[in-house]
């Protein structure tokens, strides 16, 4: 449902809903952890030349802005 977003829909919403985020984190580091019991290990991966540090390599090798 759509509503305004004014700052009591927002304060209602952090205040319905606190823990969500921490819950999220401690999911995350959860697999983390199961990922690192079974051997998983990270691969590095070298630096693409020419590639600008604001731009990502997808799958198929292409690239596209890296927008924040």
């Amino acid at each position: 449902r759509r509503r305004a977003l004014t700052t009591p829909a927002l304060l209602r919403s952090f205040f319905g809903l606190p823990l969500v985020s921490l819950k999220v984190m401690a999911a995350i580091h959860w697999e983390a952890l199961r990922l690192w019991l079974k051997g998983a290990r990270l691969v590095p991966h070298p630096d693409a030349a020419g590639q600008r540090s604001d731009e990502t390599i997808l799958a198929r090798g292409k690239s596209r802005p890296y927008i924040i």
